[in-house]
């Protein structure tokens, strides 16, 4: 079986799952949110932390970074489009991922519906938007998971087996964007991937920052894996309440406090959640491109 071959079955899995799921998705998100919801409750409760001892600096600090997010996803959007032939402006872009954001809370794969559909609307097929959307979602779960499991290897050396065959996944699926994008969309892809798990990992710091709390730089990279994979999830709409979980889980080996997981990464969350539905409403009165944009003259 060829790279090309094995990626899109991979691919088709994942459809398949988030399809068999989809019945539920009303259920998870009870479940979802009432985990949030109490974790935090409880966690902030057991820790002694309330919203005035939210270090202000720290918690303008993530709102800035959680600007920053949103052009990055932006980009992402932009550089995708281009593996697809057809352009997409910046704003757009922002627009697009706002409004994608927001709509994972609908008991729906409402951000990947979208993501397909504004590359649909710029005139490419279904399958091949589709296609790239799910090969960009996971990547960013294998490269965050790559350097997370590098983070644990200072703590388990054993970790190196679950980095090694992350990072051998994060391969096969850039060799698919390659041969469907072009060798420069895929560098761009992984790149561009690499920077957003960073900036996530970035962003968890300083929410450990704003509620009192200074862990060592590399942990955020663990939390980050926990955070990518629990929005990536086809199981609860957003990962709500199922990051945060993983947080606390991944704390325990790295001798975290399991509470302080769940309320930075809960934090964090809450951040790009106000933001993006914030910028979401922004965008309802403005106007949005109807007409198809022509595809791209620039080499595939």
């Amino acid at each position: 079986m060829s790279v090309s071959d094995f990626a899109s079955h991979a691919m088709a899995i994942a459809i398949r799952v988030k399809g068999a799921l989809q019945p539920y998705r009303k259920l998870f998100l009870a479940v979802g949110l009432a985990l949030f919801s109490g974790g935090i409750i409880y966690f902030a409760q057991r820790l002694d932390v309330s919203l005035a001892d939210l270090n202000p600096l720290a918690i303008s600090s993530l709102f800035a970074l959680a600007v920053l997010s949103m052009i990055y996803s932006a980009i992402s959007m932009k550089v995708l489009a281009k593996g697809a032939s057809v352009e997409l402006s910046l704003l757009d872009g922002i627009r697009i991922n706002a409004v994608a954001q927001m709509a994972e809370l609908l008991p729906i794969p409402g951000g990947a519906i979208v993501r397909t559909g504004a590359l649909m609307q710029r005139g490419t097929g279904l399958r091949q938007s589709g296609e790239l959307v799910i090969a960009s979602s996971l990547l960013w779960v294998t490269l965050a998971g790559t350097a997370g499991a590098l983070a644990l290897t200072t703590y388990h050396a054993e970790a190196w087996i679950a980095a090694l065959a992350l990072a051998g996944a994060s391969l096969v699926l850039a060799g698919w964007l390659a041969l469907h994008g072009g060798v420069g969309f895929a560098l761009w892809c992984v790149a561009l991937r690499i920077f957003g798990v960073s900036l996530t990992a970035l962003r968890l710091l300083v929410a450990f920052w704003a509620i009192g709390m200074v862990v060592p730089p590399m942990t955020g990279f663990v939390f980050s894996f926990a955070t990518i994979a629990g929005t990536a999830s086809a199981v609860v709409p957003t990962g709500i309440g199922v990051g945060e979980s993983l947080a606390a889980l991944l704390a325990l080996p790295i001798q975290i406090a399991p509470g302080a997981a769940f309320l930075a990464t809960g934090l964090n969350r809450l951040v790009g959640l106000i933001l993006n539905g914030a910028c979401a409403l922004a965008f309802v009165g403005l106007p949005k491109p109807t007409a198809p944009i022509q595809p791209s003259v620039q080499e595939r």
